[in-house]
């Protein structure tokens, strides 16, 4: 039996797959200074297949199958310096390509000091950037095409404090984080199904 006025249903299934690798190379330029220095790359994709048919009889209606996917890489390198007994230096810069969004150059910086033998303090901060994933821009039912990639900037400071010979270590800090663009996934008000969205910006200290 079939329900009045529906005559038509129909089936769905869909697979991901992601392909990728990753290399990296590490230096001693010399005695206290280290490079590092990588690439990585990921291929995803998603295989789908919708059908339809009618329910009295199971005739085929329409077959539609798609297979949208993502390239994207990165590339980076990062130098660490024991500037002093005391003193630690760290920059890095990552640049990040995506099929659908170019790419981003994204740059950081850090300090480790130490203040005493038991005691540490750090500070960093740097570009942050994240591409929608490839659900968000995919996911049947829910990904959103028109996303753009978050963008800001993040920073943190904070001391480790170790006790009990080193035994025990107890960190405190700050975080805090500007974000422009982030992606927040929501019901449909219509639908009901949840959708990334982006946001205008986000700030957050912790």
């Amino acid at each position: 039996n079939t329900w009045a006025n529906i005559t038509i249903d129909n089936d769905t299934l869909f697979d991901t797959y992601t392909v990728g690798t990753d290399y990296q190379v590490d230096y001693e330029l010399w005695a206290g200074n280290d490079l590092s220095s990588g690439v990585d790359v990921r291929t995803e994709q998603l295989r789908g297949w919708n059908a339809e048919y009618k329910l009295d009889n199971g005739d085929t209606v329409s077959n539609t199958s798609w297979k949208p996917h993502v390239r994207r890489y990165g590339i980076w390198l990062e130098d660490k310096w024991q500037v002093a007994k005391i003193l630690r230096l760290q920059s890095a810069i990552r640049y990040d390509w995506h099929q659908y969004f170019h790419g981003s150059w994204n740059p950081s910086a850090g300090m480790v000091l130490d203040v005493t033998p038991d005691t540490q303090f750090k500070v960093s901060g740097g570009k942050a950037y994240r591409a929608p994933t490839f659900n968000d821009l995919f996911w049947p039912q829910g990904g959103n095409r028109a996303l753009v990639p978050e963008k800001g900037w993040s920073g943190e400071w904070a001391v480790d404090q170790q006790f009990c010979k080193k035994k025990v270590n107890l960190h405190a800090g700050i975080v805090a984080w500007y974000m422009i663009d982030k992606i927040q996934w929501f019901p449909d008000t219509q639908t009901g199904n949840w959708t990334p969205q982006n946001m205008n910006s986000q700030r957050l200290v912790g």
